[in-house]
């Protein structure tokens, strides 16, 4: 939600602009998140959520230093490494959660999984536009994704948890 208003209020681009500049989040993603999936049964869950949720703290720095020096090729590096990292952890979150759970329990715990993460999304989103309307301009939008960086760190912290798949079960 902050990133298309920085990108209309800081940078002045227009509404459709605004919206293909969007894509590339969504674009990175969808072409990492395969990838990322089957690299994560090589290398295990945890280094791979522990990687995505570590590249989403540093897209939340880009865009806090792209706010901040309003350039907008650090919000596109920032797109591109959230839409980057999400694609690394998600999978290995996901899978985390499937192997956790007998296989009658399934549809229980992914959907338990989709809620606290869509409770995450509003929970940051408030949290975020806050801090940005409590601060005018570019300096609201570096304050708000600052601040989401830091909160973001207790995610990378969270995934050093995750309990990676016991692979010689696998093999």
């Amino acid at each position: 939600m902050l990133a298309p208003r920085l990108v209309q209020d800081v940078f002045a681009y227009s509404v459709t602009m605004t919206a293909y500049a969007m894509l590339v989040r969504p674009l990175v993603f969808s072409v990492v998140a395969p990838a990322a999936g089957y690299l994560a049964v090589r290398v295990g869950e945890r280094l791979a959520a522990v990687t995505g949720t570590a590249c989403v703290v540093v897209s939340m720095l880009l865009f806090s230093l792209g706010a901040r020096g309003e350039v907008i090729g650090l919000v596109f590096a920032g797109l591109a490494l959230s839409g980057f990292g999400l694609g690394v952890a998600s999978p290995s979150l996901s899978s985390s959660v499937a192997n956790a759970v007998d296989s009658g329990d399934l549809g229980i715990a992914s959907a338990t999984h989709s809620m606290v993460s869509q409770i995450g999304v509003v929970a940051g989103i408030q949290v975020l536009t806050t801090i940005e309307a409590t601060r005018s301009g570019a300096n609201g939008f570096a304050t708000a994704y600052a601040a989401g960086g830091a909160i973001a760190v207790i995610g990378v912290i969270a995934a050093g948890f995750v309990r990676s798949a016991d692979r010689r079960v696998l093999a």
